[in-house]
């Protein structure tokens, strides 16, 4: 399953936080095309993030490349705050999907 996860900008010492996340049910995210979906993303107030989880040790930060385009994707690093909250909050919501399955 593809995982992607919105965090909204926030201000002076506020941390951030996964305002919303969704999952789409494609195993290969390099055909994950993002405009097929009913989603819109609003990069100018927003950070968007993606995780696959056949490999949840790669996160991807999404940016903007355009309307109606798939936003380019970069690695981000593991030792980043970004990282580091993507992880967590995908352990804690897997597990519970698990656990209801």
């Amino acid at each position: 399953m593809i995982w992607l996860f919105k965090i909204d900008e926030v201000f002076w010492n506020n941390k951030p936080k996964i305002n919303e996340h969704y999952v789409f049910p494609k195993v290969d995210d390099i055909e994950f095309d993002i405009t097929l979906y009913d989603i819109s993303l609003y990069m100018a107030t927003a950070n968007y993030f993606l995780l696959n989880d056949t490999n949840p040790d790669e996160i991807y930060s999404l940016q903007y490349s355009g309307t109606n385009t798939n936003p380019s994707r970069l690695l981000v690093g593991k030792n980043t705050d970004y990282y580091n909250l993507v992880s967590n909050y995908y352990i804690e919501k897997s597990n519970k999907i698990e656990s209801y399955e």
